[in-house]
């Protein structure tokens, strides 16, 4: 079963970040999966998995983040 989450945001939020709109889409779904691993809420896995990315990218992508993944 796939679920949705809309958010609604201002246009100036795209051109505050200057991004497209897929781009800061992906940045809000790795920053939600972050913060739910970061909370020990979801494994990597499933974290990975909300953002949209493989496990070894998300391990990566934790790490550039200043996380780790051994706690």
């Amino acid at each position: 079963m796939i679920n949705t989450l809309t958010i609604e945001y201002a246009s100036e939020i795209l051109w505050a970040l200057q991004q497209e709109p897929e781009e800061f889409e992906a940045d809000a779904r790795l920053l939600l999966a972050l913060r739910l691993y970061e909370t020990g809420r979801l494994s990597t896995g499933m974290a990975a998995t909300l953002a949209g990315v493989p496990r070894s990218a998300f391990l990566f992508l934790m790490s550039y983040h200043g996380l780790s993944p051994f706690g």
